[in-house]
């Protein structure tokens, strides 16, 4: 449980210090060459 609060807490820091969109106009969190992850993306996935 620490762990994912630890993961989350990196994510949210990292969505604050940067302003990268995505094509679907979310924050993103990690960005490849085609798409990337976004924080709502990886919310859900660890729901």
């Amino acid at each position: 449980m620490k762990k994912i609060i630890i993961v989350l807490a990196c994510a949210l820091l990292l969505v604050g210090c940067n302003d990268v969109k995505l094509t679907n106009g979310k924050n993103a969190l990690v960005t490849f060459e085609k798409g990337g992850i976004s924080s709502d993306d990886l919310y859900n996935m660890l729901l």
